[in-house]
């Protein structure tokens, strides 16, 4: 049995299966989740091409595992590390995995005991990877925004992508206001945390529609366990320059993402979150929000009407 969270950070072209089938667990396991991620996630976004691996949680023999592997970020680029979840189990002695985004991922899902992955756990991550509608304009995801319904605060920056002028426009950058610093869970779902680092850490939600939101740069975390089922509204941690897996951030904010449940990026032009139709600009961080005759621009306040408000 291996330690509840391991971290190892590779260069992908040092990775191969067969590099991996020939090195002893957990290191074994570690390589090939690395270069599986390689094989799913068909091309790196950076450069860089540095992986975080973690085991999140695992039964008390070591023999099922799910884990996570997450992307790192180069230094200077502002935009939040793309992660994957995977499950793996020991059969006689070497290690079988389903990353996300294979179709080895619902059977490894299945073969995971319940003191790995709960029932509570199992409808929402059984709908990763499965073809899910597009989102078409104006359509209404249930998600709210990242602080407390009932407050306004600040979007420091309009839509962007994953870095900055990359494509779609899946983000929004927001600052504390009448809530204070607390960030908290822009609609219910299944919590994970990855690539802690210095009191930060990448902070990912699974709802139950499919549809994931990511939360980036919090300082602050509260400990929540891998898996728990969160409340909308439930505290995350407070605004930060956190940087636990690179990136950049030139002030303290959540860098507030939303993909889809084959952990695309999704565009957030004319989607509706919190009540508010946001829309993007063909520059990034530029666009605006929209609620009736309202509109709202980069530095302006939002109020948050929670994630079942159509905005109508």
């Amino acid at each position: 049995m291996f330690p509840k969270r391991t971290v190892l950070i590779f260069p992908l072209c040092m990775l191969s299966l067969s590099a991996a089938a020939a090195t002893s667990a957990p290191l074994a396991l570690e390589l090939l989740a690395s270069s599986t991620f390689a094989e799913v996630h068909e091309s790196p976004r950076f450069a860089s091409n540095e992986l975080v691996v973690e085991v999140l949680k695992q039964n008390e023999a070591g023999t099922h595992v799910m884990g996570a592997v997450t992307e790192v970020v180069p230094p200077g680029v502002h935009g939040a590390p793309a992660m994957r979840l995977f499950f793996a189990h020991q059969d006689h002695g070497d290690w079988k995995i389903g990353m996300e985004g294979s179709e080895a991922f619902d059977t490894e899902l299945e073969s995971m005991p319940s003191d790995v992955i709960s029932q509570d756990e199992r409808p929402a991550l059984a709908l990763l990877g499965h073809d899910q509608e597009a989102l078409a304009a104006g359509q209404f995801v249930s998600i709210g925004l990242p602080w407390a319904a009932g407050n306004s605060w600040t979007m420091t920056a309009g839509l962007h992508g994953y870095g900055g002028w990359s494509l779609p426009y899946s983000s929004v950058d927001f600052w504390s206001g009448s809530d204070g610093n607390n960030v908290r869970a822009a609609a219910a779902g299944l919590v994970y945390t990855t690539c802690a680092k210095n009191g930060s850490a990448l902070v990912t939600i699974v709802h139950d529609n499919g549809y994931r939101t990511s939360y980036y740069h919090m300082v602050g975390l509260e400990p929540l366990p891998d898996g728990r089922r969160i409340d909308t509204g439930t505290r995350l941690g407070s605004v930060g320059n956190g940087l636990p897996c690179g990136g950049s951030s030139s002030g303290a904010h959540v860098h507030f993402t939303l993909l889809n449940n084959r952990n695309q990026y999704v565009s957030l032009n004319n989607v509706v979150l919190g009540g508010w139709t946001f829309h993007s600009s063909l520059f990034p961080y530029q666009g605006n929000a929209t609620r009736g005759s309202q509109t709202v621009y980069s530095r302006g306040a939002l109020y948050n009407f929670g994630p079942g408000d159509r905005g109508i």
